[in-house]
């Protein structure tokens, strides 16, 4: 059953990706906001109904209800999986080197759900194409390269994949970074949603200087955007426009993830590019990078390198 942080993930993206491009504004070097809309290929959906769609979808209900009661007769003082013996954390550890994202098992494990969670479950990908209107060659073909991956990394990772439920993984490993002790705190009940939206703000810079492009990208998503904009965005773009300053910041923060991990969060089979390839069949098969040249005017391009700039200074 596909874990339910992966549909919130889903969820959120294909929500950002109506934020961001209804309407995506046009910078100030660009022409009209029409010249924008014809710009991001024209998505087959409203893509913020498809979020609402997918947030109230029965089958996903019923899964993450299911895995719950499941969960729940494994252990019924938590409610989730017992946590491995240290001989099996052992096989795991052993199975995640090299490590591709920290030194720290317990980032480790967090950042590979970014990048391996769509694994779990490609049912939740081939639900997501047809759901989204005609089911395209071009979102068949990705849909065959993603189980072709797929079925490489599960061999890779046997350990990773034989539990359930990564977030309880991760638990089963102490922090040893500054960054794990930051995301274990988000697991805390008690925060605010002002505390996690800051903790998530500190998650993201923290990110850079850690180079981690799987939780930049996450840290990305759960400030919601609104605590991005500053006075420093302001400047760098000589903008007011809250609205733009968002979504290029946002936009920008996703193109530096580009920089680390050789990119794994920005291939093709990324979240990301699942969620724009369910909607723009235009956008399937390319990685975000190569969207992003094919989907903005140059004012706004020019502006997002600007940013890309900026917030690589918070990795000195």
């Amino acid at each position: 059953m596909p874990h339910k942080g992966w549909w919130l993930l889903l969820v959120l993206l294909l929500a950002a990706v109506g934020w961001w491009f209804s309407p995506l504004r046009s910078g100030p070097d660009d022409v009209t906001h029409s010249d924008t809309q014809n710009s991001t290929h024209g998505a087959t959906k409203d893509q913020s109904a498809m979020a609402t769609e997918l947030a109230h979808d029965p089958i996903t209900t019923a899964q993450d209800s299911g895995e719950a009661n499941t969960e729940t007769s494994t252990n019924s003082e938590t409610g989730q999986p017992p946590i491995p013996g240290s001989d099996w954390q052992e096989k795991l550890l052993q199975e995640l080197s090299p490590r591709l994202f920290s030194d720290d098992p317990f980032v480790e494990i967090r950042s590979l759900e970014y990048v391996l969670g769509q694994c779990r479950d490609q049912d939740v990908v081939d639900r997501l194409f047809v759901g989204s209107g005609p089911f395209y060659q071009a979102q068949q073909d990705l849909a065959q390269t993603l189980q072709q991956q797929c079925q490489h990394v599960r061999q890779q990772y046997p350990e990773y994949f034989s539990y359930p439920d990564h977030e309880q993984l991760a638990q089963a490993f102490a922090p040893t970074s500054r960054l794990g002790q930051m995301l274990q705190q988000l697991n805390d009940d008690d925060l605010t949603p002002l505390d996690r939206t800051e903790l998530s703000s500190a998650i993201l810079t923290q990110s850079i200087k850690e180079r981690n492009g799987a939780t930049l990208l996450d840290a990305v998503f759960v400030t919601r955007f609104g605590s991005l904009p500053n006075q420093a965005m302001a400047e760098v773009l000589g903008s007011r426009d809250h609205e733009y300053i968002n979504q290029m910041s946002s936009l920008a923060l996703m193109l530096l993830s580009c920089q680390f991990q050789g990119g794994r969060s920005c291939e093709p089979t990324s979240f990301y590019m699942i969620a724009m390839c369910s909607q723009t069949p235009g956008a399937c098969g390319l990685d975000f990078p190569s969207w992003l040249e094919l989907s903005t005017l140059p004012g706004m391009r020019r502006d997002i390198d600007r940013l890309v700039a900026h917030f690589s200074q918070y990795g000195s």
